[in-house]
């Protein structure tokens, strides 16, 4: 029984390991692309380990700014953006994605489209969109946990100034725990109800009245906007614009930006 369950363990290992060799070597058949100019032949390679479930910053900032090469800009800012969901402190890609936007602006400027890009959002919505789970939970779990060992070394001190002292340290972590506390469910409710999506047809996407080619067109998104998901059916997607102005797009020319489920 047991050499059958460490045969059983080395052969997973061995399995894994060999998929994970695969997907290293995909990704590094995607970066010599990249550096030979081949765009194509990256983005088929840095697609592919996104199809098959590589969830990772450095792939979508290859992917973006390979698109970025290519002139597709609408693909690069939704990838760069993918990047910053899943590492918000990813500096080359918020420079590149700055860049891309720049350049966004200039060729819908010149074709006469309105050029913001990234309508003002409020500081919470900004702060909530750009840290991760982990880095609201880690310091709130702390000061939760460090509240508890202050006032119980409170109770066990007979000396007056350090009480005092304690009990200014617990007011400070217990007021460190409140607002934590509120920040993680902030970030659960925005995490689970803010479901975003970037425009990528170059040009325009007419959005419909209702899902399907039979509705009526009733408002324009175009490359590089930003827009709300409400809802889902069949190819299409539920949007609202930043001004508030809702229709259905197809599929194809919006890419989403759920975080990974």
């Amino acid at each position: 029984m047991r050499r059958l369950s460490l045969i059983a363990v080395f052969m997973i290992l061995s399995i894994a390991g060999t998929a994970w060799a695969g997907l290293q070597e995909t990704f590094e058949r995607g970066n010599e692309a990249f550096a030979m100019g081949n765009y194509d032949e990256a983005v088929s390679a840095y697609e592919e380990l996104v199809e098959l479930g590589v969830w990772d910053a450095d792939v979508f900032y290859n992917l973006g700014t390979t698109y970025a090469r290519m002139g597709r800009l609408g693909e690069a800012i939704l990838n760069l953006e993918r990047a910053l969901i899943i590492d918000p402190g990813h500096d080359e890609a918020l420079d590149n994605l700055r860049t891309v936007r720049r350049a966004l602006a200039r060729r819908r400027t010149e074709a006469g489209e309105d050029a913001d890009l990234d309508p003002p959002r409020s500081f919470w919505m900004n702060l909530l969109n750009r840290i991760t789970p982990g880095q609201v939970a880690v310091p709130f779990i702390i000061c939760y946990v460090a509240l508890f060992v202050i006032l119980g070394a409170r109770r066990l001190t007979e000396r007056e100034l350090s009480r005092l002292v304690l009990l200014i340290v617990a007011l400070i972590l217990g007021a460190a725990v409140v607002v934590g506390g509120g920040l993680v469910m902030s970030k659960a409710v925005f995490d689970e109800e803010v479901h975003e999506a970037i425009a990528v047809r170059e040009g325009e996407a007419r959005l419909r009245e209702g899902p399907g080619d039979r509705f009526r067109g009733s408002v324009t998104a175009y490359e590089g906007d930003r827009l709300r998901v409400i809802d889902h059916e069949g190819g299409w997607l539920h949007l609202r614009d930043s001004s508030g102005q809702e229709g259905w797009g197809r599929v194809e020319d919006f890419g989403e930006l759920r975080r990974r489920e």
